[in-house]
């Protein structure tokens, strides 16, 4: 195949390819229009490597299916990225009040609690973080992390509860701040 063939297929399949694949990364993955153009962009340019090297000279499916595969990774990889970034800003954390303090307790209370989150596998890390700390709804949960209803969200999150609840009794106890 020539070079001028390749611009050809990559032309051809962006056009076609693009709103579908739009649709789908927004819907599926519940992704904003800027991340998905921008996953779009980077899977044309693995598809086009792909062709230039000639990793898809005998394809056995078509293109479209080709395509979407290679963006369903790009999103995958994108998403678990994402979720390793959320974090909670220290700089929330009010400066320490005196020792003697009740406020101090309960500060310290909070960071255990959070840093007990952080350290929580997914869901649950991502349930609880969304929930407690950016104020998102069982709908926005259910939207972002794909469940069929928020009653979903809403029984994942109850199971996460307990699992934070036995953690923390035992490390507030270990820290005598129970």
């Amino acid at each position: 195949m020539e070079p001028h063939d390749y611009n050809k297929i990559i032309t051809e399949t962006y056009n076609n390819l693009r709103q579908p694949f739009l649709a789908f990364a927004t819907h599926k993955y519940n992704l904003s229009n800027y991340d998905s153009e921008d996953i779009f962009h980077d899977t044309i340019i693995a598809f086009r490597q792909n062709l230039v090297d000639g990793k898809i000279n005998n394809l056995d499916v078509p293109f479209k299916t080709y395509l979407f595969a290679i963006g369903k990774n790009k999103i995958v990889d994108y998403l678990k990225r994402e979720e390793n970034n959320m974090t909670f800003p220290p700089d929330d954390f009010p400066i320490l009040p005196e020792e003697d303090d009740p406020e101090l307790t309960i500060i310290k209370r909070n960071e255990t609690v959070y840093r007990e989150v952080s350290q929580m596998g997914n869901p649950c890390k991502k349930i609880l973080l969304l929930y407690y700390w950016h104020d998102k709804s069982m709908n926005e949960i259910a939207e972002q992390m794909n469940y069929k209803s928020p009653d979903v969200a809403k029984t994942n999150k109850s199971r996460c509860i307990k699992k934070i609840a036995i953690i923390l009794t035992k490390k507030l106890k270990e820290s005598k701040l129970l």
